[in-house]
């Protein structure tokens, strides 16, 4: 359920912008208080303070529930869905991060190419990522950081290919009233 209101909410804001492009600061501005409230404020009621070091958990808890699936396959041991939680987790990192890869483009001029989204979303993430270690808040995983690159460079590519649409049409609109 967390995806889809994760994935409903990225499609809504990226339509507003498309339709309103004066609203894109204040989207912005949204859109950064609600990464920083999953991220970090999200957790402060959590009873459990992690800040463990686990560099390659979702890879780790990704083959256990990988494994756990084939024997309920074969076998026919209990499924304990495991693999679908990966899944899930790796699905959200990716998401909340499709707006970042948007929305910076979109912000300013300097940052127009793939190589820049991706560069200034990784540090981004690693940055996020180091605070959680330290403030215990989470525990630091590479894999989501190169799941937030991925999420980033989706929304960059989600960039590129309404700014091209939007482009074409105005050519078209052009082209129809000479």
């Amino acid at each position: 359920m967390e995806i889809v209101a994760v994935l409903s909410a990225v499609a809504a804001g990226l339509l507003i912008i498309k339709e309103k492009p004066r609203l894109t600061g204040l989207i912005t501005i949204a859109y950064l208080a609600a990464l920083i409230y999953v991220t970090f404020l999200m957790r402060l009621h959590m009873s459990q303070k992690e800040g463990l070091f686990e560099p390659f958990l979702t890879v780790i808890k990704m083959a256990r529930g990988a494994e756990n699936l084939i024997q309920h396959l074969t076998s026919g041991t209990r499924f304990n869905g495991e693999i679908l939680d990966v899944l899930r987790e790796i699905l959200i990192n990716i998401s909340i991060f499709i707006p970042f890869g948007y929305l910076l483009p979109s912000i300013t001029d300097k940052i127009n190419t793939r190589k820049k989204v991706v560069l200034i979303a990784s540090c981004c993430s690693v940055l996020i990522e180091v605070v959680q270690q330290i403030s215990k808040l989470g525990m630091m995983d590479l894999s989501d950081i190169l799941n937030n690159t991925l999420g980033a460079l989706i929304g960059y590519g989600l960039y590129k290919r309404i700014l091209n649409s939007s482009a074409t049409q105005c050519r078209s609109e052009e082209d129809h009233g000479k």
